[in-house]
């Protein structure tokens, strides 16, 4: 009896423990979605640092944070994407990723604005936009980073 009842504990603890281990292989495709959504947020409050809504924000070094970002990202791949990330950020794609960053900040602030809203209103509504869309970001990349890193 005492046998079976170890033997049953043992495929319980291995049942529950089965997924976790079959769901942390490493997954590239996954990560970079993740991550690029998390260096994506961190640009955008780049972004708003820079923009005439920056004062609405704490004293933060958002250039900092989105070079931090992009070292946690890196540190959860392997090698070769390591590099094909790097090559992404030095090339054109992301030169554009950080125009229309700028554009949808303008964005939003002055549709904001048309819609009735003061400047200094309409900035805490694109600041608090911002701050949902990297708060998200980071909690999926941190997930994705436990489940599916190197």
């Amino acid at each position: 009896m005492m046998a079976s009842l170890k033997s049953a504990k043992g495929i319980v603890l291995s049942v529950l423990l089965i997924p976790q281990y079959a769901t942390s292989e490493y997954k590239p495709e996954v990560l970079a979605e993740h991550g690029g959504s998390y260096i994506f947020a961190n640009q955008l409050m780049l972004s708003l640092s820079e923009s005439e809504c920056g004062y609405a924000l704490k004293n933060v070094d958002y250039s900092q944070n989105f070079e931090m970002a992009v070292a946690d990202v890196k540190g959860s791949l392997r090698d070769e994407d390591k590099h094909e990330l790097q090559s992404f950020l030095d090339g054109s794609g992301f030169a554009q990723i950080k125009k229309e960053s700028d554009e949808i900040i303008d964005s939003q602030l002055y549709g904001f604005i048309k819609s009735g809203l003061d400047k200094k209103t309409a900035c805490g509504m694109v600041v608090s936009t911002c701050a949902i869309t990297l708060n998200n970001a980071k909690q999926r990349w941190v997930d994705a980073k436990k489940l599916y890193s190197r």
